[in-house]
């Protein structure tokens, strides 16, 4: 997978003319609301996003509607985590997630006949997390952020690395550890000294995005995988996302703005518009003009220099 420099300055000048809002992650109906202790705050997130990944089961959809909402993927994980964190402070404590079965996680994150996807394994990363916290941190998941002295990476001691000695956060492109970053920031958390070393979250959907935007070119194995839809081997997965990781940076630094919040745009756009079919000119809730992809004008797909392909197919717990 090439990255192409010119497509991302062209999709980063695009993106510079847009406003966009900054999510401080305080919605109550998905996230703690402000006030919370800043220790369960922590322990919501290290949670929650290490059991952010793919929701669908095979052959379905993970949707629901609550209080005459649809909720649908992570929107609805989100939102049934804020609804038992509500319900029960004391739910996501590494004591009672060091106890988690895979019976709990279906029950807890069922709804209207939605399902999430392998629930014996999200259990599993659940107890993970706790049990590194009871044997590392005393429990407390605040001692983790606060022992990492606002570096990300520092020789075992920045926050991303130390994330990666828990089985959910080891995926070598780090799309949950700054995923996690990405939260922290905004509820005040913890702020990188280094920022320098930000990196948008790579999960399906800005692979999707930066496939169809053109930042990204396949090479002639790549496209066949993209176009078979046949499922891909771990070092073709790694390649794609570290060259799409490498785009985002490039178009996050003609943009001027952080690839953290970049990611806000592009999980967006991947949710509502660039779907397997995409709806380029669908009005949304996005920041643009005049409704519809604020990349549009910036895209190979919407120009029809390049074919709607969907991104790989990987089964993984990293994204």
């Amino acid at each position: 997978m090439d990255v192409d420099r010119e497509a991302c300055r062209r999709v980063g000048r695009a993106i510079s003319e847009l406003e966009l809002r900054v999510d401080p992650f305080t919605d109550p109906s998905q996230y703690p609301p402000e006030g919370e202790p800043a220790e369960w705050v922590a322990r919501y997130f290290i949670f929650m996003v290490a059991i952010d990944h793919r929701t669908h089961p095979p052959g379905g959809v993970y949707e629901a509607e609550l209080d005459g909402r649809v909720y649908r993927g992570a929107s609805l994980l989100y939102r049934l985590g804020a609804e038992a964190y509500l319900m029960d402070r004391g739910f996501f404590s590494p004591e009672h997630m060091a106890k988690v079965t895979g019976r709990e996680v279906e029950r807890w994150l069922s709804r209207q006949g939605a399902k999430v996807s392998r629930p014996d394994e999200r259990a599993e990363l659940l107890r993970d997390v706790a049990e590194g916290l009871l044997e590392l941190y005393g429990g407390r998941a605040l001692k983790l952020v606060e022992e990492s002295r606002s570096r990300l990476y520092a020789p075992w001691k920045g926050l991303v690395e130390r994330l990666k000695l828990f089985r959910a956060y080891m995926d070598p492109v780090e799309k949950k550890p700054f995923l996690l970053v990405k939260f922290l920031e905004r509820r005040g958390l913890f702020r990188a000294e280094d920022r320098w070393r930000l990196q948008v979250p790579v999960d399906n959907h800005l692979t999707r995005v930066a496939v169809r935007a053109g930042i990204v070119k396949p090479s002639e194995s790549e496209l066949e995988l993209l176009e078979q839809r046949r499922e891909a081997e771990v070092e073709e997965d790694v390649a794609i996302r570290a060259a799409v990781r490498l785009a985002w940076r490039l178009v996050s630094m003609e943009a001027g703005l952080s690839p953290l919040l970049l990611d806000d745009l592009l999980w967006l756009i991947g949710k509502t518009l660039c779907r397997a079919e995409p709806s380029c000119d669908l009005p949304a809730d996005l920041p643009a003009g005049s409704g519809g992809c604020p990349l549009r004008e910036a895209c190979a797909v919407y120009h029809e220099l390049a074919e709607p392909l969907l991104e790989h197919r990987f089964t993984t717990y990293w994204y």
